[in-house]
């Protein structure tokens, strides 16, 4: 368990509202722009991989989100018959990258280089880069899932936290590889299919007579705008029957805390007793969503970023000297849409920027106790989904194979290899002194200003 002092659905320390199946059933999502929770019911979702066995308790020193980040980059190619500036090798998990001399954002000296000259023109040797898993438009969105979701499922099961969320440039189809199509199974996105594969792994649980009761619940908030407001997509599914001039006070808000840092307070935690309840309430989330971020990433969709949240909750009765009593916990599978961020014109409001986002996110996996940004609430929720102890991540990178992308594109890249090797130096930090810190790698942390 993440703690058996966490508090248990309906307990007197949980702040969060509570709302079980009353007046919104999986029927509901007919009437959203989209239909996961017929899916679900009718096709069963995605095949799962197979899933791990129960992790086994990790020392405290080896239990940081750094150790545990995998990074996967899906190419993607959104015109017909341009010239490619890159390749993707599924195989070899390989992005190789042609000629960057060309990208003059990231153009090296000369005497550093192997260069070639053809018609008087120097070239670069390609650039090769290696990560946990690539994949391209050919794989199907349940492949990509496979790679990023067992592990990740797995933890949250045996009661740690876990996160997956996409990062990139905006027009890229971002939302397209959180979310998906509800047409068929295969192609189910990320969201869907750890709905479906979470719940198959609490029915093996189960099976394994291992006596642990489960509950899920669902939550689902939105950052937008400029000045990041903050929207509690499920308000209406937990209080259908309220009138809409009712003044509820179910507003989701931050909540400062000395020891923990921020935390999210008040969202509606709806219960979702089966997969095709949780995906209704999925559907709810999407059709509440700002209307920009409908269209997949364009259109003023940076500045929107979904944060879908399944929780865990997992108890068991155990006899004692004096008698029984009860041990449990929460763990948390947080799924984030992340947009592309303001652009220029926006400098001043408190939205992030996409290589704010990024510092933030290398100081996440970095360890280190001070989050730059600290005032943007997009900063203090990417701090509560990844900052916890043990928690397991996945970040999906997605760049275009597309010469008139090729900077942008290297950016991604460059910051995800950087990712990468943070997380193997800080995992060898740990396994050589068998502590933590937030030292090493502090120059990494901050080196995101390439982001245009």
């Amino acid at each position: 368990m993440q703690s058996p002092t966490s508090p248990m659905p309906g307990g007197r320390g949980q702040r969060k509202q509570r709302t079980a199946n009353r007046g919104f059933g999986c029927g509901a999502a007919a009437s959203s722009a989209t239909r996961f929770a017929e899916l679900l019911r009718t096709a069963g979702g995605p095949p799962p991989p197979p899933l791990l066995p129960p992790a086994a308790p990790e020392p405290a020193a080896s239990c940081t989100s750094a150790a545990k980040m995998k990074v996967i980059v899906k190419v993607v190619s959104k015109e017909t018959g341009g010239a490619a500036c890159m390749s993707a090798d599924s195989r070899r998990r390989q992005v190789t990258v042609f000629d960057p001399a060309a990208l003059h954002h990231h153009r090296q000296p000369a005497a550093t280089t192997a260069a070639s000259t053809t018609g008087g023109q120097s070239k670069l040797a390609p650039k090769l880069f290696s990560f946990d898993a690539v994949f391209t438009e050919e794989s199907s969105l349940p492949e990509l899932c496979s790679a990023a979701l067992p592990e990740i499922i797995q933890g949250v099961v045996s009661g740690s936290d876990g996160c997956v969320f996409v990062f990139g440039y905006g027009g890229l189809g971002k939302t397209h590889t959180m979310v998906g199509s509800d047409v068929s199974p295969s192609g189910a996105g990320v969201i869907p299919c750890a709905i479906a594969w979470l719940f198959r792994a609490i029915s093996e649980q189960r099976e394994a007579a291992s006596g642990a009761r489960f509950s899920v619940r669902v939550s689902a908030v939105e950052l937008a705008g400029r000045d990041e407001a903050l929207r509690d997509l499920l308000g209406e599914a937990a209080s259908p029957a309220a009138p809409a001039s009712a003044a509820v006070s179910t507003e989701a808000y931050l909540r400062d805390d000395p020891i923990t840092g921020s935390q999210l307070e008040n969202q509606s935690e709806l219960r979702a007793p089966t997969p095709e309840k949780a995906a209704a309430y999925l559907d709810a989330a999407l059709s509440a969503r700002s209307t920009s971020s409908s269209s997949g990433d364009g259109g003023g969709s940076g500045m929107s970023h979904l944060l879908f949240t399944l929780h865990l909750y997992q108890y068991r009765v155990e006899r004692t000297g004096i008698g029984r009593g009860v041990a449990g916990g929460r763990s948390r599978l947080h799924l984030i849409d992340l947009g592309c961020g303001r652009g220029g014109r926006d400098a001043g409001h408190p939205a992030l920027s996409l290589a704010a986002m990024g510092s933030v996110l290398a100081a996440l996996v970095n360890g280190q106790r001070r989050v730059p940004h600290r005032d943007s609430k997009l900063s203090q929720l990417l701090r509560e989904a990844l900052g916890s102890t043990g928690c397991r991540a996945c970040m999906i990178c997605q760049v275009s194979s597309m010469q008139q992308h090729a900077s942008e594109s290297m950016q991604i890249l460059q910051f995800a290899n950087r990712i990468q090797r943070m997380r193997k130096r800080r995992a060898r930090m740990l396994g050589g002194s068998g502590g933590g810190g937030s030292g090493g790698g502090g120059s990494d942390s901050s080196s995101c200003d390439s982001f245009g």
